[in-house]
């Protein structure tokens, strides 16, 4: 609502709020909107390297359980 009566009628903005007073909010604002961004980006990431992490353990944890195996029959054939 605030927006829409800015946007609406800029010609009385300057009688609530002064322009330096706007270049600070549009700061604030652009560096809010900056940090979002940035936390947004590394947030996936981190998710994505967390996938392929899952995955190399599950890979892993294959081979192990392959070799395991294998060790086991040798143990037997002796």
């Amino acid at each position: 609502m605030i927006l829409s009566g800015v946007l609406l009628n800029p010609s009385q903005l300057d009688r609530y709020i002064s322009t330096r007073g706007l270049i600070l909010i549009i700061i604030v604002v652009s560096g809010i909107l900056w940090g979002l961004w940035f936390i947004s980006t590394q947030v996936s990431l981190l998710k994505r390297r967390n996938q392929e992490m899952a995955m190399q353990i599950s890979l892993l944890n294959n081979d192990c359980e392959k070799i395991l195996k294998e060790l086991e029959k040798m143990k037997k054939e002796k």
